[in-house]
């Protein structure tokens, strides 16, 4: 709120103001008190006379002002003197005389005043959830015509990831009013019945209730944790204990170090991303089949719904997979490569890869997300010889290396919910639920003091100034200032305000 602060003056006078809170240490309230920032802030009904206009008679009219350092400048007859605080300040500067009686407002500023809220009547009660597991409080306050609740659930709950899901709130003038079924409280029933959607830690709500007698209020929420979860990460790689060979023989990493990666596959590889074949083993049959073409199984298990899945693969010299038999994705194969296999097609016209290459292919990258599932899973992979002339292994055997990585969903906490009541008092029936009984109260009003403050000091002995001074439309007092120019007069004017 505000407060207009006013006062009008007669005779030469200079002035420096301050309103704050009757406590140490507060910071002016009105705006340039001090007059530094020069003639802005407030208001008045005198003439300005701009500073610069210094001279013997320049503030010999009645009715005018400046705002500067010493008031000699401005009249010869007048004293020479600084401001009251470091001796180099501004101040207002004031011819303050009157014309046939007449009076006017010299300076005025409506000033606005912090106020120190009411007290509210408050009283606090648990909030139980199973009965004895405090999950939080139920703060029960009212004001004048209203009653307001307001649940909140504890940190120790909501670090064990708890939320209110739902609310239920009533009030009645006796127990009664409170929709029950045999004594036990129906909270669906509930003048106030709230889903809150995802969860919320705190919610409160004032309802008009204007009573001075003891009332009661039923409080109810469902506190509730969701299932909490995780991405953990998973990573599948081609290598011996992981990958067996369905069509005889052994599987085997071939052939120690250093890796038997040849020109033509670093070349291959590098328009890849060569970095994770490292962490990876290729895995080659010793003995190239009819037709060189050699079938991988790879079983493995993803403990959570997947998430993500990306699958890098390379081979010598051409592949084909699948996940759990699913849809086949095959890379340097004819479209009937199948046919032609069993057929024994694999010399010219008729071939099974095509384009016939040589060495490694590329690394081949695929987002397999939609061919996983929790839990087992199988990859199926079929390499591919070209150089089917021979069952030589050490020429060219059929081999692939690959990469299956992602993330899964790994879960921390199921899901729990609990209901929660607020108070300690029984309802009658036979379930725990509980209610408060709550006294209202007025709130309690706290004025706030005000001091106002002014310095002003003649400038002239034979004509001392009269100062009325008005605070919020109340003429509070006058300053008389003595004929003696040598002294700053104190001003001081207490006042209290409160919200009412």
């Amino acid at each position: 709120m505000s407060r207009k602060i006013s006062f009008i003056a007669v005779t030469a006078l200079m002035l420096s103001l301050y309103v704050a809170p009757v406590h140490a240490v507060n910071p002016n309230l009105i705006v340039n008190g001090d007059f530094e920032a020069g003639n802005t802030g407030f208001i008045t009904q005198y003439n300005y006379l701009n500073p610069a206009n210094t001279g013997s008679w320049t503030l010999g009219p009645e009715y005018m002002y400046t705002v500067s350092t010493n008031p000699y400048d401005y009249h010869s007859f007048w004293a020479s003197f600084g401001d009251h605080t470091s001796g180099s300040g501004k101040m207002m500067i004031v011819n303050g005389t009157y014309l046939n009686g007449e009076t006017k407002t010299v300076w005025a500023q409506d000033v606005t005043l912090e106020l120190t809220p009411p007290t509210i009547h408050e009283e606090n009660f648990p909030l139980f959830a199973g009965q004895d597991w405090l999950v939080g409080d139920v703060i029960v306050t009212n004001t004048i015509g209203s009653v307001c609740v307001k649940l909140v659930l504890n940190q120790e709950t909501i670090a064990a990831h708890y939320l209110m899901t739902e609310v239920h709130i009533a009030i009645g003038d006796v127990l009664k009013d409170i929709p029950q079924s045999r004594g036990n409280p129906v909270p669906g029933k509930f003048p106030i019945n709230l889903k809150l959607i995802p969860g919320q830690s705190e919610y409160s709500v004032c309802i008009p209730f204007s009573t001075d007698d003891p009332i009661f209020i039923a409080a109810h929420a469902v506190v509730a944790r969701p299932e909490l979860s995780h991405a953990a990460p998973f990573c599948e790689v081609s290598s011996t204990t992981s990958t067996d060979l369905v069509n005889g023989g052994d599987a085997v990493v071939a052939w120690g170090n250093p890796n038997p990666w040849d020109v033509q596959m670093e070349e291959n590889l590098n328009l890849g991303d060569p970095d994770w074949l490292w962490d990876a083993q290729y895995v080659t049959s010793t003995v190239a089949d009819i037709g060189g073409m050699v079938d991988f199984v790879h079983h493995f298990n993803i403990p959570g719904l997947p998430l993500s899945a990306y699958l890098k693969i390379a081979a010598d010299n051409a592949f084909a997979y699948h996940f759990n038999a699913g849809a086949e994705v095959y890379e340097n194969l004819a479209p009937d490569w199948r046919t032609q296999a069993a057929l024994l097609n694999f010399d010219w016209p008729s071939v099974v890869i095509d384009p016939s290459p040589t060495g490694w292919s590329q690394v081949y990258g695929y987002d397999v997300l939609p061919s996983i599932v929790k839990g087992a899973n199988t990859l199926y992979v079929t390499g591919i010889n070209a150089d089917w002339t021979t069952t030589n292994p050490m020429v060219n055997p059929a081999a692939v290396i690959y990469q299956l990585c992602g993330t899964y969903k790994d879960i921390d906490e199921v899901a729990d919910s609990e209901t929660a009541w607020g108070g300690t008092t029984d309802f009658p029936g036979k379930n725990w639920a509980n209610h408060i009984e709550y006294t209202p109260a007025d709130p309690i009003i706290n004025p706030t003091k005000y001091r106002f403050t002014m310095f002003a000091r003649s400038t002239y002995p034979d004509a001392p100034a009269i100062i009325k001074v008005n605070v919020g439309g109340t003429w509070v007092g006058t300053a008389r200032l003595e004929a003696d120019t040598n002294n700053w007069y104190k001003f001081e004017y207490d006042f209290d305000v409160s919200t009412v």
